[in-house]
């Protein structure tokens, strides 16, 4: 009779598991980059609806420039992992 340690898959390669976690990366990115963009458009939508000087106005504007500044951080760190993810792929 055979063992169930014996019937178990054998663990993923370095290289296996890698490609694994840049792929999780990835889809980690495009997801964090659709919802930030989803918020801006909301927050543009504020913006647009409200007087300059107001304090509504001045908030939607300042968290437009959070996103954006995270948005810009989020795809350098995607496409560091999308170079990573390709030169895994190639070996």
């Amino acid at each position: 009779m055979t063992s169930p340690s014996t019937l178990a898959k054998p663990p993923p390669t370095i290289h296996q598991e890698q490609l694994r976690l840049l792929s999780q990366t990835l889809d980690a990115c495009a997801l964090a980059l659709n919802c930030l963009s989803q918020l801006r458009a909301t927050l543009a939508a504020i913006q647009a609806q409200t007087t300059p000087p107001s304090h509504q106005h001045l908030l939607a504007r300042l968290s437009v420039d959070v996103l954006d500044h995270y948005a810009a951080q989020l795809q350098q760190i995607n496409t560091a992992a999308q170079s990573e993810y390709l030169a895994w792929g190639t070996t």
